[in-house]
């Protein structure tokens, strides 16, 4: 699939098939958010892949925003004692988390390719899914990806926003810029 297919086709979905997915999959899953950029190309976000579904109900038991439930979670994670001793504060406190971001991304399209749903999710306590993935002191979890096949329950795509592209400058919308923007549309 194009990239620009995969931007087109992709949605977060709350609603899952219990289908597993096979390790072949899982894998290319991982090796899409490995293959995103971190601040200063530093090496400290790790991932950690739950597909045990007693581990996911509990998950799900916690976070008032997790779908439900997913065959797969992806938990990205920070070496926080090594995002801020080679990155410094900023690496500690902003540019990790971005980075996870980017990461969970690239496996949202990597899905979308694979003609799989996703749902990113942050809503949950972060002492009570440490104490249930046994996640050690001096790595915290970003954000946490659910992946699967769509179930049957999927929303329709969101409506269109607002337009949010200017040039040059704030509120500056030239006959290009329009141009550009419907070809982000189609």
């Amino acid at each position: 699939m194009e990239l620009f297919e995969a931007l087109k086709r992709r949605r977060m979905t709350r609603s899952f098939s219990l289908e597993p997915l096979p390790t072949s999959i899982v894998s290319k899953l991982v090796y899409a958010g490995t293959r995103a950029p971190t601040g200063a190309n530093l090496d400290y976000r790790l991932f950690l892949v739950v597909d045990d579904i007693k581990i996911i109900s509990m998950m799900k038991t916690l976070s008032p925003g997790f779908p439900g439930p997913p065959p797969l979670v992806i938990v990205i994670l920070t070496d926080v004692n090594r995002a801020a001793t080679e990155g410094g504060e900023l690496g500690r406190t902003h540019s990790s988390i971005f980075d996870a971001g980017a990461a969970a991304e690239n496996i949202a399209l990597a899905a979308s390719d694979l003609g799989l749903a996703v749902c990113f999710i942050k809503s949950y306590p972060e002492a009570a899914i440490r104490k249930i993935l046994e996640i050690p002191a001096g790595f915290r979890s970003e954000i946490m990806v659910a992946v699967g096949h769509p179930g049957t329950n999927v929303k329709k795509p969101v409506p269109k926003r607002r337009e949010t592209i200017f040039h040059n400058r704030f509120g500056a919308l030239t006959t290009t810029d329009l141009q550009s923007a419907n070809f982000l549309r189609e």
